[in-house]
């Protein structure tokens, strides 16, 4: 995922989106949390 928003605004803009999204609801499940923590991985090999 973090190459693929390297390459894509789009994908990008979605991690970005998915980002916040889990940040409001990360308490909910633990699914969400292992989701949390993949997203914020990419997030951050991309660089941001």
């Amino acid at each position: 995922m973090a190459k693929q928003a390297e390459n894509n605004p789009a994908t990008l803009g979605k991690l970005v989106n998915w980002g916040k999204s889990m940040a409001n609801k990360a308490g909910e499940t633990t699914v969400s949390e292992a989701a949390k923590a993949v997203v914020s991985l990419a997030l951050k090999l991309a660089g941001l």
